[in-house]
């Protein structure tokens, strides 16, 4: 199932129902919240990094880079935010907050973002279920500048790839220069 791009069209997500993932101990967790598209990318270039799993080996080191980099993008004016979208359980978006405190998290547990995106696959054959296929793209003020999907697509796949959504292909696109991490 071969994906068509998305680019320069408007992000197909207006409203986004979540998990609030904070730290305010008053509140009872988890309960659900709205957040518009508006919210997220009005008047900002976002990059947005989809999660398939959770503790996912493969993105652990990646989110790691853009957590240690995030404010040195900031100060170059290449990015405003980074958002990660999981399709966890609070608790487990939590623990990702807990380790990546530069980043955001969206809690997409009911897929309506990653649908929304039609990035939905169905890891049935793996025990997992439904989650996302693998994903970055880059917003800016809700259009989507430019996506990255990794090849082969598809229900029950073997593994997910991690090629076209590297670290340095996607600070390549956003600098002009191919490299893994800005020094």
């Amino acid at each position: 199932m071969d994906k068509q791009p998305i680019q320069g069209l408007t992000w197909p997500v207006r409203k986004i129902e979540t998990d609030v993932l904070d730290d305010d101990t008053t509140v009872e967790l988890p309960y659900w919240t709205t957040i518009t598209s508006d919210e997220i990318f009005k008047d900002k270039k976002v990059l947005v990094i989809s999660l398939p799993f959770a503790y996912d080996s493969a993105a652990q080191a990646p989110l790691q880079d853009w957590n240690d980099n995030i404010e040195k993008l900031r100060e170059n004016k290449v990015i405003d935010d980074i958002v990660v979208v999981g399709c966890e359980h609070y608790r487990v978006m939590s623990a990702y907050m807990a380790q990546f405190p530069n980043l955001k998290f969206i809690a997409d547990r009911n897929l309506i973002f990653t649908e929304k995106m039609d990035m939905v696959v169905d890891l049935k054959q793996q025990h997992i279920g439904k989650t996302t296929w693998r994903y970055n793209a880059i917003v800016e003020n809700c259009i989507i500048d430019k996506i990255f999907i990794e090849p082969g697509i598809q229900d029950d796949a073997d593994v997910i790839p991690y090629a076209s959504t590297d670290v340095g292909m996607v600070l390549g696109y956003l600098t002009g220069v191919e490299t893994k991490l800005i020094e």
